[in-house]
């Protein structure tokens, strides 16, 4: 699966983050997640620009299995020390995944900000 994430429309300058991407059976909302699939991109390069940082992440859609719900979400590591802290970049909403061939967008927000 391929997407995007989207920083908005207060977009870090030129950053060389650490980029981690999730999927995760999100069914129960009373249960914990369970995480299906994962990305790490190191020191992935964003210009800044409006189009977001692009990743993939390897997810088949055979996997999904009737009745489920899954979910992907982003963590942008700008200071690349493993958690998420001021200036960093996290999910705040849920996305659901989309169907085949169709690109994902991942918004963000920077934390303390």
């Amino acid at each position: 699966m391929s997407g995007r994430i989207d920083f908005g429309p207060d977009p870090p300058r030129r950053i060389a983050p650490d980029v981690h991407v999730w999927i995760e059976d999100t069914t129960y909302a009373d249960a914990p997640a369970v995480r299906v699939a994962e990305r790490r991109l190191t020191g992935a390069s964003y210009d800044g620009g409006a189009e977001g940082l692009p990743f993939t992440i390897e997810w088949d859609d055979r996997r999904r299995s009737p009745g489920r719900t899954y979910t992907i979400a982003a963590f942008v590591d700008v200071d690349r020390d493993g958690r998420p802290g001021p200036g960093d970049f996290v999910t705040t909403q849920a996305v659901r995944v989309p169907l085949p061939d169709v690109r994902v967008s991942v918004p963000v927000k920077r934390v303390g900000g």
